[in-house]
């Protein structure tokens, strides 16, 4: 049991150290995916597929499945840019701080 938490521990406290230097490019990476998909992505979708088997009954249907589709469009550029822009930023800092004359490398 000892031994466990032991463990548990340093795990823990490793994980805090690098996740520490690096935690400012990883909160915005997850933001980049997860904003434009929970916000943006998933409620056009679910508007899509809860009024679909009623779409015949619902006036100007297609008027509001263009709009869902360009908010759902929208959504993957901005993740896809997003995205980009987080990792381009994660790979500078990490080259930066392996390629440093510091390190020994």
């Amino acid at each position: 049991m000892l031994v466990a938490l032991c463990c548990l521990f340093s795990t823990t406290v490793l994980a805090a150290v690098i996740v520490d230097e690096y935690l400012d490019l990883l909160i915005s990476l997850i933001g980049a995916v997860g904003a434009s998909g929970l916000s943006l992505f998933f409620p056009a979708f679910t508007d899509i597929m809860t009024f679909w088997p009623h779409r015949k009954n619902i006036p100007c249907y297609s008027a509001k499945l263009a709009k869902n589709i360009f908010i759902m469009l929208f959504a993957v550029i901005g993740g896809v840019a997003g995205t980009y822009v987080a990792v381009s930023h994660l790979v500078v800092r990490l080259h930066a701080a392996y390629s440093s004359p510091d390190t020994g490398r």
